[in-house]
Order: structure tokens, then sequence, then C-alpha cells
């Protein structure tokens, strides 16, 4: 049924981002979907952490200087890039401010 191959998707999507984010490749943006197709929507901290990402491939930070700057241990760091881990939102906003960043969330 559609609920099922919906959280297939989401499933497979959360595994593809692990590649992106293990191989230090920037996640490319969402596209838009077609008449017909579902789209699979990322909960928004998921959403945070692949902008922390992205930010962090761009400008070539090491996770070790991160957690300096934001005065974490490095496992601190690493677990803001897990996106399987509950990490607090405001924690991701105040790395992604590093970056000259603000976190902005839209309810539509």
């Amino acid at each position: 049924n559609t609920d099922d191959a919906l959280q297939n998707a989401a499933d497979a999507l959360l595994t593809a981002l692990e590649f992106y984010f293990e191989k230090r490749i920037t996640v490319p943006d969402p596209t838009g979907h077609k008449r017909g197709e579902h789209p699979v929507n990322l909960p928004a901290l998921i959403s945070a952490k692949v902008a922390l990402h992205n930010e962090m491939v761009r400008s070539k930070k090491r996770r070790v200087d991160l957690a300096r700057e934001l005065h974490l241990v490095p496992s601190g760091v690493d677990r803001l890039l897990d996106i399987r881990h509950a990490t607090k939102l405001s924690t991701i906003e105040q790395a992604l401010v590093v970056f000259g960043k603000r976190l902005l969330l839209t309810v539509a």
C-alpha cells in the first residue's frame, strides 16, 4: 500500500543521506515532484542536519575544528551529524551560526 511504500522510501532516503555524510559529499537540494508522485518529506531535525553537513563540506571545516568552536568533544559533533541521533534542534542552530547561517522553520 502507499503508506508502506512511503515508509520504505523514507528509510531508503535516510540510508542515502548517510552515504553522503560518510563520504563528505554535499547533499543535493530536493527536487519538486510531478503529478502522481508522492513526496518523501524529511523531519525538520534531519533537514537541519543536512544543512549543517552541507555547510561543513562547502567550507571544508573539519569536525574537530567545529568541536573546538562549539566547545564540544569531537564525539559531540559526530552526534550532531548522525542523522539517526536525536540531537536538540537548538544545538544544530548554534552550530550553523559558526558558518554565518540561521536556521529558519517554515510551517506550510
